[in-house]
């Protein structure tokens, strides 16, 4: 294994075409991963309300200033939608760009994105 590779470990898709050969880059692995992961996940939840509050503000926004509305009911599903949305369309810009640079049909590229992206990582399709 790479010293340049070991940032990917945490959060790594797992193809498998990466992987430590000696028992110290394993033993390595091994306590990094023990660190990498859940600093990871704290990154990654800080940056979902990072997020969150924005959609909130553009919601609110968009109900009180456009529909004039005075109170907005059901924010958090809304915020969830919205959510929801931008994974989609994140997803499918993705996409677009893989059957460019990749050679794939759009089905390939939103299943190698959705693989990637969920970190299931067969390894079949690479993005």
């Amino acid at each position: 294994m790479h010293p340049n590779d070991a940032i990917d470990q945490p959060f790594s898709p797992g193809y498998g075409s990466l992987t430590p050969k000696t028992p110290g880059g394993q033993l390595f692995t091994i306590f990094y991963a023990l660190v990498g992961i859940p600093l990871t996940l704290l990154t990654l939840k800080a940056m979902g309300n990072h997020y969150n509050h924005y959609i909130k503000k553009l919601i609110i926004l968009i109900e009180t200033r456009c529909l004039k509305r005075t109170e907005v009911k059901g924010l958090e599903g809304k915020v969830c939608l919205g959510d929801i949305t931008v994974a989609i369309l994140y997803l499918f810009i993705a996409s677009i760009l893989s059957c460019t640079t990749q050679n794939w049909t759009f089905l390939q590229s939103v299943y190698a994105w959705f693989i990637t992206l969920t970190t299931v990582g067969f390894g079949d399709l690479i993005p």
